[in-house]
């Protein structure tokens, strides 16, 4: 009991520590970084597995390569979380699982990832990663051991590769990237998890933790596709003095989480197995004495509460805003004054609207009857919500706390911009609101019930075409309604009123702007297309070099950061099963080639080259995964001007490094089969002409090289495409080719 109060005590504590987003301290570098990122020949050196014998279909070296290559892109995601604060709790556990195995605690190295997915995998070389949304779930000590111990075991039995050489036996077709890292890293068979739940528990059971844990751990998993918890979260959290959830908008019924016992269509088997298979054992185990915590029950409840708030972030990083709203209101019902939770919520609201806003409504909310548990009220509301609907909320929502919150420099930003995109999507003339006393509490409440019914009644009156009675009835309260009336005091608020009329002015200008770049693009394709014969003749001879970035504005600097330098040969005439390759030596040529066409032309480059990591780099470790979870927010949304999600550490680095634009180079070289289409055509045709045999092999397996180049700039405190250069070849890339092609780029962007 004393126990379970302290532990009550720590947790209420917490959240006073994790404002600013403090959080973040426990997963950021500060021990010396291992060879795994400064010396990247080495990531292979504990691969341990049986070659298969020369008649079966398993090319190990081909194993050995796709391993080599995922593992050195993996870790260089920005995803690992690598030698910190949590990493340092996660090693003790496992010192303490395997204190009585010294030599496979040698060969064993265990890392937290910065991804939502309840999950936990295992590389073949003995690196093992558990991520941030299972340890956000575990209730404690007990049952992150069990976990890892799980996860040794898959390590211990080689299951990864075994699980390869089963499907490229079994298997005529070729297995793709996705596909690799789906069988490698997770997708074992029932009996592999089965097996690795046995070997898991007899590790675990030699560490001294309570036994039962390992059972309890399952009840977690079977939920593992629903937020944190379930819990229930009433409308009054979008609601305010001046505006009401209509009625119908959001259910007053309680929505369980259900879990589905039926494992025919899963990798894994059913929780419920693994439970009665692990109680087996248990029973046929003495009893000893054990606990829940043997390491440290305080870091645990840190490194939980910090996951927590971490979600919120990290579900934006993966585009499921809702979840991310779902889980900060969640938080706030415990810790309703945590500044970081707010601007959690701010953002989550931001890229909401600005996805609603761009068309990509569908692809961020769910259909409300396809989702389980207290979170598909969340989705039921900004389904039911218009456009104008939901910007108007968010408005009222930011601005909320915004003036609660006004030195924040996160929700400020955040709310700027949400204020933007109420001005495009809603109106920029304040008139069109009504005034604090046009409110009517009464007509206010009144409205809100019926305005479902209403809409409804609207719909169908001119979907029929016929009397306009009812669209005269409630042309007073219209479906603008919900907009006109929820912010009556803000339009007198003079901080409000600036701002707004400042972004009106910016919006105003930006369209100007957008119509003469239009209109001079137009000019310059109308004057390209009316040219003389010659000049089109001289075109048609340049169409093996294809520039992008024509008819784009090109930005003016003498310092860029370059995230990631790469050289991809990609052979589609191969048979491998993984295809894309980084070659090493010709990374290494380009990375030199680029710096120094950008010192010939004046201008500063920071790489950040993971093959350039030392020990002590852990600032560099650290600003590179900013990098990773910026590009992964902005670039993989494909939505331009959009904030960062980690919009302060952006901003430090943009300080730090004295630039606001950066860019991630990649070149190419491809071969292509040329006439792949007449394989069986030329077949047949040789049947009859065995003379011709030979001509027709050669036309076959001829190949054709193509070589590509892309360097989009951005400027990385709004996400806007700044530059965007982008050649493509139709011959094999040179390295005098690359670079005059480099210096080209860089003399064209300098100031």
């Amino acid at each position: 009991m004393k126990t379970n109060l302290l532990s009550l005590a720590w947790l209420c504590l917490i959240p006073f520590l994790l404002n600013a987003q403090t959080y973040k301290h426990y997963f950021k570098a500060t021990y010396p970084l291992g060879n795994e990122f400064t010396n990247r020949a080495s990531i292979l050196e504990n691969i341990e597995v049986e070659k298969p014998i020369k008649s079966t279909k398993v090319d190990y070296k081909v194993f050995k390569e796709s391993n080599d290559y995922f593992i050195d892109r993996f870790l260089n995601s920005g995803k690992v979380i690598a030698y910190s604060k949590a990493n340092l709790y996660l090693d003790r556990v496992a010192d303490k699982l395997l204190q009585n195995d010294p030599a496979l605690r040698a060969k064993v190295k265990f890392y937290f990832v910065y991804t939502t997915e309840v999950n936990a995998f295992t590389f073949t070389n003995g690196m093992i990663f558990v991520n941030i949304g299972l340890l956000a779930r575990l209730d404690n000590e007990a049952q992150l051991a069990f976990i890892m111990a799980h996860e040794i075991a898959h390590y211990k039995k080689k299951h990864a590769f075994e699980r390869y050489k089963f499907r490229t036996e079994s298997e005529v077709k070729e297995i793709d990237e996705e596909e690799f890292l789906e069988v490698v890293l997770s997708k074992f068979s029932k009996d592999q998890e089965f097996e690795a739940d046995k070997i898991g528990f007899e590790i675990y059971k030699n560490s001294g933790y309570y036994l039962n844990e390992s059972v309890q751990t399952f009840e977690i998993l079977k939920f593992a596709e629903y937020p944190v918890e379930n819990l229930r979260i009433e409308k009054n959290v979008f609601e305010g003095q001046f505006l009401k959830i209509p009625q119908g908008f959001y259910s007053d019924s309680s929505y369980q989480a259900v879990f589905n016992e039926n494992d025919t269509s899963l990798t894994h088997p059913s929780s419920v197995k693994r439970q009665e298979a692990l109680r087996a054992q248990i029973a046929a185990t003495p009893a000893a004495p054990t606990g829940k915590f043997l390491v440290n029950e305080q870091m645990f409840y840190e490194l939980k509460l910090a996951s927590q708030f971490a979600l919120s972030e990290i579900y934006i990083n993966e585009r499921d805003f809702i979840s991310s709203l779902y889980n900060t209101e969640r938080l706030l019902l415990k810790y309703p004054a945590n500044e970081t939770l707010l601007e959690q919520k701010v953002q989550a609201l931001y890229f909401l609207v600005a996805n609603i806003n761009f068309g990509s409504k569908s692809s961020v909310i769910r259909r409300p009857q396809k989702i389980q548990g207290e979170i598909k009220k969340f989705h039921q509301l900004f389904k039911n919500l218009s456009k104008k609907e939901a910007n108007t909320l968010a408005l009222r929502l930011v601005w909320d706390i915004y003036l609660k919150y006004p030195s924040d420099v996160i929700i400020k930003e955040f709310t700027k911009k949400v204020t933007k995109h109420f001005i495009i999507s809603v109106g920029k003339d304040l008139s069109i609101f009504e005034k604090r006393e046009a409110y009517n509490q009464y007509l206010i409440d009144s409205v809100y019930s019926l305005k479902v019914e209403l809409d409804k009644q609207v719909k169908r009156a001119s979907t029929k075409n016929s009397s306009s009675a009812v669209v005269k009835k409630t042309q007073k309260v219209g479906k603008d309604f919900f907009v006109k009336y929820a912010i009556p005091d803000l339009i007198e608020n003079q901080e409000f009123k600036s701002v707004f009329n400042e972004l009106v002015k910016e919006v105003e200008n930006e369209a100007v702007m957008l119509e003469e770049e239009e209109s001079e693009l137009l000019e310059n394709e109308n004057g390209a297309s009316s040219g003389s014969s010659t000049t089109r003749k001289a075109k048609k001879k340049k169409s093996s070099k294809k520039l992008v970035n024509e008819g784009k504005p090109v930005v003016q600097l003498d310092k860029l950061l370059v995230i990631e330098i790469s050289n991809i040969n990609l052979d589609l005439s191969s048979g491998n099963p993984v295809k894309f390759f980084a070659i090493k030596n010709k990374q290494k040529e380009l990375v030199n080639t680029i710096q120094t066409c950008a010192k010939m032309n004046g201008i500063e480059l920071v790489v950040f080259n993971p093959g350039d990591l030392a020990e002590n780099d852990t600032a560099f470790f650290n600003d590179r995964s900013v990098l990773e979870n910026w590009k992964g927010t902005c670039v993989a949304n494909n939505l331009n001007e959009m904030l960062p999600s980690n919009y302060l550490e952006v901003s430090d680095i943009c300080e730090k490094y004295g630039t606001r634009y950066v860019t991630f180079i990649n070149t190419q070289t491809i071969i292509i089969p040329e006439n792949q289409s007449y394989y069986f055509l030329n077949m047949l045709y040789t049947a009859y002409n065995p003379p011709l045999f030979v001509v027709a092999m050669v036309a076959v397996f001829r190949n054709r090289r193509y070589s590509a180049l892309q360097m989009p700039i951005y400027d990385i405190m709004t996400g806007k495409l700044v530059s965007d250069f982008a050649f493509e070849y139709d011959v094999p890339d040179h390295s005098d080719f690359m670079k005059a092609e480099f210096y080209s780029i860089f003399n064209t962007i300098r100031k």
